[in-house]
C-alpha cells in the first residue's frame, strides 16, 4: 500500500490567460508567461522548466521523483488541445487519468479548493 504524498500540481503550458488566446504562440514564449504568472511561491502548483536535448535523462529523474511520466513538445509549437505530431506523454507505468472539468473556490483560510466534478479514463 502507498503512503499519502503532498499532492502537486505540475504546470507545463498556458493556452490562454485572462481571456486573451495565446495558443498560437511559441511553447516558449507561454512558457516563460506562465513561470512570471506563477513566479517562486512553493505550493501546490509546481512550473515545470523545459529541458532541451536531456530527454532520457528527464525522463528518467522523473520516474525516481515518482512523477507519473514527461510530456516533450516542440520549442517552436503551438498549443494543441488534441494529440499531435508536437508533442508526445511517456508515462512510466500504467495509470488512470482524471480531468478536473470544475471546482468550487476555497471559502476561508485553510480550506482546500473542491473538484465537483471529474472526468476519467481507464486504460485498456
Amino acid at each position: 500500500m502507498r503512503r499519502a504524498a503532498p499532492l502537486r500540481y505540475i504546470v507545463f503550458d498556458l493556452p490562454g490567460v485572462a481571456g486573451a488566446d495565446i495558443s498560437r504562440a511559441p511553447l516558449l514564449e507561454r512558457k516563460a508567461l506562465l513561470k512570471a504568472l506563477l513566479g517562486n511561491v512553493p505550493g501546490i502548483l509546481a512550473f515545470s522548466e523545459h529541458v532541451i536535448d536531456h530527454g532520457p535523462q528527464v525522463f528518467a529523474a522523473s520516474g525516481k521523483a515518482g512523477f507519473e511520466g514527461i510530456v516533450s513538445k516542440q520549442v517552436d509549437a503551438p498549443y494543441v488541445n488534441a494529440r499531435a505530431r508536437s508533442w508526445v506523454k511517456v508515462k512510466h507505468e500504467d495509470t488512470d487519468e482524471f480531468v478536473i472539468v470544475g471546482h468550487t473556490a476555497p471559502k476561508g483560510q485553510g480550506r482546500p479548493a473542491r473538484c465537483r466534478s471529474r472526468g476519467h479514463r481507464r486504460r485498456r
